[in-house]
């Protein structure tokens, strides 16, 4: 008979709720699966740089708009 697989826990220092199915599939930009009340950046105290992110993907994706001179007649 095959050893069980242990249910994965919550890895916030106060929870270590089991996790479901839903909540070990939803991986944080930080690498770890939280439960259902830990699952945002806000709540687990995250460690990747949401804004600095933002704001390359910003810098990126914006084009610089140069309009035609208009032209002295």
């Amino acid at each position: 008979m095959e050893p069980t697989e242990k249910k994965k826990r919550c890895p916030f220092e106060s929870c270590g709720k089991k996790l479901n199915l839903v909540d070990s599939t939803t991986i944080c930009k930080c690498s770890f699966s939280f439960c259902s009340k830990h699952r945002h950046s806000e709540d687990h105290k995250c460690t990747f740089d949401y804004k600095a992110k933002g704001q390359r993907d910003l810098s990126n994706s914006l084009v610089k708009a140069i309009g035609q001179k208009v032209e002295v007649i």
